[in-house]
């Protein structure tokens, strides 16, 4: 028997950070799934493991290559201002949106003011250790809500896309210069391929009541 779901689906193959919602109709016994939009699929659970490598793995490596731990008495100082930061516009965007943009525009104005000055090597630490809480913070609330659990694969869910590699065109028979010249003529030949490819999961966020 199928029950529709809402459901988050990623929009680009395998980059499970950025999804969008879609109500399925799933059928957990013959393993199917149908989209709003009449698109069915057969479905497949997805180890808890190989979503975790695939959403938070290369962010990991590129958190390990990329990341830098205050070494300094002045970059312990300008580290724990970044979190000051972070924290007061994760409160703002949580309680009042509106003075989030003050707050953000007064920043920015600080931010090349300290630059015009010559801090640069400051503000780019401030930035760095921002990112780096930031990115923390989202994989440390990613975990916690458990949102690398429930996912199936859509096996029948890809998107289609058509290369052309070679295409016919007027060619001068007599060439003056590059394509100038007299009695052009189609030469050629069209060669185009079509390509699908997969990488497409959902993630069960609910079920919808009847």
């Amino acid at each position: 028997m199928s029950m529709k779901h809402n459901c988050r689906i990623n929009k680009t193959p395998f980059v499970l950070w950025f999804t969008q919602n879609h109500v399925l109709d799933i059928d957990f016994d013959n393993n199917t799934s149908a989209d709003e939009y009449g698109l069915k699929s057969s479905i497949k659970k997805v180890n808890t493991m190989l979503i975790f490598i695939i959403k938070y793995f290369p962010i990991l490596m590129l958190f390990a290559i990329g990341s830098k731990l205050p070494d300094s008495r002045e970059e312990a100082l300008l580290f724990g201002a970044a979190s000051f930061i972070v924290f007061i516009l994760r409160y703002l965007f949580i309680n009042n949106t509106s003075l989030l943009k003050k707050v953000f525009l007064a920043l920015m104005i600080v931010m090349y003011i300290a630059l015009f000055m010559g801090y640069v090597y400051e503000v780019e630490l401030i930035t760095l250790f921002s990112i780096e809480v930031i990115m923390t913070l989202l994989i440390y609330r990613e975990i916690a809500l458990g949102k690398y659990k429930n996912y199936y694969y859509l096996e029948n869910y890809k998107r289609t896309a058509k290369i052309t590699l070679a295409k016919k065109k007027k060619r001068p028979l007599i060439r003056l210069w590059k394509d100038k010249g007299f009695f052009k003529k189609e030469m050629g030949f069209d060669v185009a391929r079509d390509f699908s490819i997969g990488g497409y999961f959902f993630r069960l966020d609910s079920k919808i009541d009847s």
